[in-house]
C-alpha cells in the first residue's frame, strides 16, 4: 500500500474517460482550500506524484470539468452564481502545459475507460444482508445504511458507514479482504474528509486509490489468487 501526501486538500479525483495507453493509468487531483488551487496527476503504477503546479491564469473560480484523451477541460468563472464560464481553456496532462487554446479530443485513438467505481447496496437490496455479516466479522463494525462493494481477482471490497462508540455522527471505513481471507486493508476515513470527493472507491484491474485524509491518497494494488 502506498499513501500519497499533498500540501493542499484533495477537492476532487479526475481518471481519464476516453484513455489513450499513455494516460489509461493516470489520475488528476484538484487540491484546494479556501484561498489556493492546485493541479496535481499521479501515476497508479509508479505509484508516485508525476507533479503538482499552481497557474497563474487560472485563479480560485475556475473548475475542471472533464478529463479525456490526456486533456484535462476548465472553465473560468468569476464568481459562483455565473452559468456560463467566461472562457475556457485546458492542461495537457503529459507535459503539464496549460493553455487557452482549446483542442478536441481524438476520440479514434482513445481506449475504453478502465476505471470502475463500487456498487452500492441499501437495506432493500437482498445481497445487503450478506454484506453486514461480512464486514461485521471482519470488522467488528456493525454497518450502518448503504454498503459499496466491488471485486476484482478474487479480492473483494467494501466500504461501508458505522458508528464509533458513543457517537453521534456517522465515520466511513474501507475494507479490503484477499479471497485467502488475509485482510488487506482496514481503515476508517477521518471524519474531516469530504465525502464528495470520493464517496466510493475507484479501482481498475491493476489497482484501488481511495481517500484516506484530506490530505492523502491511498494506492493499493490488487493480489491475484
Amino acid at each position: 500500500m502506498t499513501v500519497l501526501s499533498f500540501n493542499l486538500p484533495i477537492w476532487r479525483v479526475f481518471y481519464d474517460e476516453t484513455p489513450t495507453t499513455s494516460t489509461q493509468d493516470l489520475l488528476v487531483l484538484e487540491l484546494r482550500n479556501q484561498q489556493q488551487v492546485a493541479w496535481c496527476a499521479i501515476d497508479t503504477v509508479q505509484e508516485k506524484v508525476l507533479w503538482q503546479k499552481t497557474f497563474d491564469e487560472i485563479d480560485w473560480w475556475t473548475s475542471a470539468v472533464r478529463f479525456e484523451a490526456g486533456i484535462l477541460r476548465l472553465h473560468h468563472y468569476d464568481n459562483p452564481e455565473q452559468l456560463v464560464p467566461k472562457k475556457k481553456s485546458q492542461i495537457d496532462i503529459i507535459t503539464a502545459q496549460h493553455s487557452f487554446n482549446t483542442t478536441q479530443s481524438n476520440e479514434s485513438a482513445a481506449l475504453n475507460t478502465r476505471w470502475q467505481s463500487s456498487t452500492a447496496h441499501t437495506p432493500a437490496s437482498p445481497y445487503y444482508q450478506i454484506l453486514c455479516s461480512f464486514v461485521e466479522k471482519n470488522t467488528g463494525q456493525k454497518p450502518i445504511s448503504t454498503i459499496n462493494y466491488g471485486e476484482m481477482f478474487g479480492n473483494i471490497l467494501a466500504i461501508h458507514y458505522f458508528y464509533h462508540s458513543n457517537a453521534f455522527t456517522l465515520s466511513r471505513s474501507i475494507l479490503v479482504v484477499h479471497s485467502s481471507k488475509t485482510t488487506l486493508l482496514h481503515q476508517t476515513i477521518e471524519d474531516d474528509a469530504e465525502a464528495d470527493v470520493l464517496d466510493v472507491c475507484i479501482y481498475n484491474e491493476k489497482c484501488i486509490v481511495c481517500l484516506k485524509k484530506q490530505y492523502e491518497l491511498v494506492v493499493l494494488k490488487w493480489l491475484k489468487p
